[in-house]
């Protein structure tokens, strides 16, 4: 059988295909994918496999024509959590309980998967999902990809959960993606979005709007109701946990929703968008009726007024449609938090009791407050400012006495549940002192403003109120004592003059004896 036989069989056939290609490289099948491989899918943990893996599998993949999903992932939570660790200063360990995965592809894997990818969107018939996660791209990776893209008609979900794009492979992807019309929910969580990131994506939208605009227009030239719901474009765009959004991106997007009919679902999680940036949403759900999800969850800046409003517009938009695909998604905090939770048993080392002397009991271990009690006295513990008396101390003991038991009795040690509570309780401070320093500054520009125009206005003020007084004073000098205005000399001699130049005019008027013209005439003034 030629080469061209066998590819042609393996383009259908991946399973076979796949294992002859293992057998030749001498390594073992990964089981999972043969599993999936069945179901017509393929979902590949990148941090499972070996080096030795990854040809055998890419080889197979950019010829195969039957796969409907295709998900190749990384974990990407515990790099997003240690982000927002260095960005918040909050003192959490996130990979202090999650489960430690490899380190994931490298740099020339990555390049291998996109080329593979490609390859496949290109020929495949049926691919309709497909999921990056947890992969950084460089820009040529971004590039390659987006040829791809343009290349395939039928995908219809496309996911690149932290992926780390940034605003400029956001430009590169949705410059591509507004000619795929076939795209249906376009999934960007955690892509380090920016206000510039939502410019290109509100460009998205309006580009699609309008190309969909003049497909109706096409369809109704017939004489044929146009049907909404049959154009293809983008439904639902998911934007969660990409926190440099803010207000800014959040006026761009709700800008570009105005006036659109085709958008059914926006995710914005975790964006830190406060009120102003929720405002532009609220104005743009009142000319938009077809927006039935605007999830705004994990922005703890938004007044609950402006919540309500939304949820107001979103359920009388919903009231005329069918909502059941674009329900609101998990929240991605809560997913994240329980990827951080201490598993249930930890092993720990046994410690080797020391052997116990018959006849002599153990001395229970002091604690720090119970030798601050024997150092100082009991009513007093740290300092001769701070005192404790024995009624209070009593009420201290039986309040931890009261407290149920945990798996860390140790003393002076917290549990991580109130460390939590710790530590978003300051970073929500941290949020509302910026917010409240922010809105200082404004306040004090916009009274330095004020300020200035009022100097302005008072020295107009007062200018205008000299040159009337100099009018007034004028108008007094010119009145004699019964009240009438004195008429100057020179103005007395001006009016004369007139008077004798038009005299003069009329006789010589009178000697030409009507004549028609007259010449020679001249007047001195």
């Amino acid at each position: 059988m030629s080469i061209a036989q066998i590819r042609q069989r393996g383009a259908k056939d991946f399973e076979a295909y796949y294992q002859s290609l293992c057998a030749l490289e001498s390594t073992t099948p990964v089981a999972g994918i043969l599993a999936g491989a069945k179901l017509t899918t393929l979902k590949c943990n990148t941090s499972q496999l070996r080096a030795s893996d990854w040809h055998p599998l890419l080889s197979a993949l950019q010829i195969n024509k039957t796969f409907h999903t295709v998900a190749i992932y990384k974990k990407w939570e515990d790099v997003y959590l240690s982000q927002d660790v260095r960005t918040t200063g909050t003192r959490v360990r996130s990979h202090t309980y999650c489960k430690t995965e490899g380190r994931g592809p490298d740099r020339d894997t990555v390049s291998a998967i996109i080329r593979s990818l490609n390859e496949c969107m290109c020929v495949s018939p049926a691919l309709k999902c497909l999921m990056i996660e947890g992969i950084s791209f460089r820009t040529k990776d971004i590039v390659l990809l987006a040829k791809g893209l343009s290349e395939n008609n039928i995908l219809t979900r496309l996911s690149l959960k932290g992926s780390r794009l940034g605003d400029k492979g956001i430009e590169i992807v949705s410059g591509t993606l507004k000619n795929v019309q076939s795209l249906d929910w376009l999934d960007l969580t955690a892509c380090d979005i920016g206000h510039k990131g939502t410019v290109y994506l509100a460009a998205l939208i309006k580009f699609q709007c309008t190309a969909r605009q003049t497909a109706a227009w096409k369809s109704s030239l017939r004489h044929h109701q146009p049907s909404l719901a049959d154009i293809q474009g983008l439904r639902r765009l998911t934007l969660n946990l990409n926190r440099s959004i803010g207000d800014r991106g959040a006026s761009e997007l709700s800008n570009a929703l105005m006036d659109d009919k085709w958008v059914r679902a926006l995710d914005l999680q975790s964006c830190d968008i406060s009120t102003d940036g929720a405002v532009g949403f609220s104005e743009a759900l009142r000319a938009n009726g077809f927006l039935v999800t605007l999830d705004l969850r994990d922005n703890e800046l938004i007044d609950d007024d402006i919540l309500d409003d939304i949820n107001d517009h979103l359920t009388s938009n919903a009231a005329h449609m069918t909502t059941d695909h674009y329900s609101q998604l998990d929240l991605e905090v809560e997913h994240m938090a329980s990827l951080s939770k201490p598993p249930l048993a930890i092993r720990t080392a046994k410690r080797t009791k020391s052997p116990a002397i018959p006849g002599i009991a153990k001395a229970p271990k002091l604690d720090a407050r119970r030798i601050a009690v024997r150092k100082c006295g009991v009513t007093k513990l740290y300092s001769s400012q701070r005192t404790l008396s024995l009624s209070s101390l009593n009420k201290r003991q039986k309040m931890v006495l009261s407290k149920p038991k945990t798996h860390s009795t140790s003393p002076g040690r917290i549990d991580k549940t109130s460390k939590d509570k710790i530590a978003s309780m300051m970073k929500r401070l941290k949020v509302e002192l910026l917010t409240c320093k922010r809105k200082l500054h404004e306040e004090f520009v916009a009274r330095s403003i004020a300020e200035s125009r009022l100097l302005q206005v008072e020295l107009e003020n007062r200018r205008l109120t000299e040159q009337l007084n100099k009018v007034l004073e004028g108008y007094h000098d010119s009145l004699d004592d019964s009240g009438t205005v004195m008429v100057n000399k020179d103005t007395i001699k001006v009016v004369e003059t007139a008077f004798q130049h038009f005299h003069r005019f009329m006789d010589t008027l009178h000697l030409t004896k009507n004549d028609t013209t007259i010449t020679g005439i001249h007047i001195d003034l």
